[in-house]
């Protein structure tokens, strides 16, 4: 499980947008239409400083971090973050190794409003939740040995969520800390091997653009590790989904957690800077990184996608993340809407496709009623799933004037079948399509494919056309998103 580092790369994907800077060579993929039709893509770029470690074993200690979760700031920046640090430093095997070998992720504050980008460190630059060996977030296995000597580790950024406050602030909750269970005592050298765990984080951090610096706030009550929160109309954060624990989800202290995510609905007030725990009739099981959106009349909609880990699965209960659902935050009741199209029949889940909520419109009385869904690409179903990448798009739409009413019915095919593609809404109100590979890199890391094309959606005609193809192949946690200038960052 080797992964090279890449550097970001700009594209421009609109008729009439002017490349990075004046001395940027316009990249086009030759045969395939102009620039203004297909888009182009500028030339890669990266930090200037730093190792970029594009071997096993690299002795740096610290490598270029590349863009595995991304967001464009008030000021028009870009905050960015990286994820499994250390696989440098792996002499075996990562399952042996990690949990000692892992390092807290770097985040990096971007900025492209001038001729060159520059990038600034923010302080601290790990986002500052380590708790430095106080294990607050880990809940190890009774009897079983465990070694978590290693305390630089234990804080990462690596799956945490994050959204944005009223106030313009960003929120991250959740994350990752590493250690062996069960694992050999000792010290970073003598306890090196084990078997590597994944714990989730209680921590919340918010970074403030103005000062570049990170800020602990309240703890969550239950460790998240893939969460996803939702902005609610007030202003506070629901958050939902989520494990505490990756490979061994057993909780001694509430059994009848064990072998499910994380269930529990917790709420942040940005005011107070604190979380809440919902009442147990808000709980329900969800995949990782639920694909949730905030509707028109304020309830929330899982749109029957998320994350899995085929051949193995994440919970028993899975069976139900095939179904659409709706929370209602005044009742803190789930309504489930039945079963979403796959590729023209109603068959469920969609994993690691994306889900993206495209324009809202009005209707004749100027209230926006009816919220529709575009989500593509991935794998089919839950545990055991598939292994090869989909072609499918489903078109899911609710009615929040008719009882929050569900239907959903398959759109056009993608051209270019992706596994872990993401989605971008452009201005015109159509949807761009990058990165992804040809299958699920988690059955089988490093044998998948990169899907270098790109695609553009058509929400009137129902039809994806192919754009300009990627400079560069972009698989597992890729990124891509809009900037103000009508560009898109991969």
């Amino acid at each position: 499980m080797r992964r090279r580092l890449v550097p970001l790369a700009a594209l421009a994907v609109l008729t009439g947008m002017t490349p990075f800077s004046a001395a940027a060579q316009q990249v086009q993929d030759s045969g395939r239409g102009e620039p203004a039709t297909v888009g182009s893509f500028g030339p890669l770029f990266q930090e200037p400083t730093g190792i970029e470690c594009t071997s096993a074993q690299d002795p740096a200690p610290r490598c270029k971090p590349a863009a595995i979760a991304m967001a464009e700031l008030p000021d028009g920046r870009q905050l960015y973050w990286n994820s499994l640090e250390g696989m440098n430093h792996v002499d075996l095997d990562v399952i042996a190794e990690y949990g000692q070998e892992a390092l807290n992720g770097q985040s990096r504050v971007l900025d492209l409003t001038g001729p060159t980008p520059k990038w600034t460190v923010p302080t601290p630059f790990d986002g500052g939740a380590n708790p430095q060996g106080n294990d607050k977030n880990n809940e190890y296995l009774p009897v079983v040995p465990h070694n978590n000597a290693r305390t630089t580790n234990d804080g990462d950024l690596f799956c945490t969520d994050l959204n944005f406050l009223p106030d313009g602030r960003l929120i991250a909750n959740g994350g990752t800390a590493y250690y062996q269970e069960p694992g050999v005592p000792g010290d970073e050298s003598t306890g090196k091997f084990g078997v590597v765990e994944l714990q989730g984080l209680k921590n919340t951090r918010l970074f403030d653009a103005t000062t570049q610096t990170w800020q602990q706030v309240g703890d969550m009550q239950y460790a998240r590790w893939y969460p996803s929160m939702v902005t609610q109309p007030d202003g506070t954060e629901l958050t939902f989904g989520g494990v505490t624990k990756l490979i061994k989800p057993v909780y001694p202290d509430r059994p009848l957690d064990s072998g499910a995510n994380e269930r529990h609905v917790e709420r942040f007030d940005p005011t107070t800077g604190r979380w809440t725990t919902l009442p147990d009739s808000a709980n329900k099981s969800l995949p990782l990184y639920p694909r949730l959106h905030l509707l028109p009349d304020g309830k929330t909609f899982y749109n029957a996608a998320g994350q899995v880990f085929n051949p193995f699965g994440q919970a028993y209960d899975e069976a139900l993340w095939n179904f659409v659902a709706v929370f209602d935050p005044k009742t803190q009741i789930w309504q489930s809407k039945g079963l979403p199209d796959f590729a023209g029949a109603p068959l469920g889940f969609r994993g690691s496709g994306f889900s993206v909520m495209l324009t809202l419109t009005p209707d004749q009385d100027g209230r926006y009623r009816t919220a529709d869904f575009l989500s593509a690409g991935g794998v089919y179903g839950v545990s055991p799933g598939s292994y090869l990448a989909t072609d499918t798009s489903t078109l899911t739409s609710i009615d929040t004037a008719d009882g929050d009413a569900m239907t959903s019915r398959a759109t056009g095919r993608l051209n270019t079948p992706r596994w872990y593609g993401t989605g971008t809404m452009l201005p015109t109100g159509e949807v761009f399509v990058a990165n992804g590979g040809d299958r699920d890199h988690v059955v089988a890391p490093g044998l998948e494919a990169p899907v270098r094309s790109t695609e553009i959606y058509h929400p009137t005609t129902g039809t994806w056309t192919p754009a300009v193809s990627q400079i560069r192949g972009r698989t597992y946690h890729s990124t891509a998103m809009l900037l103000p200038d009508g560009r898109v960052l991969v």
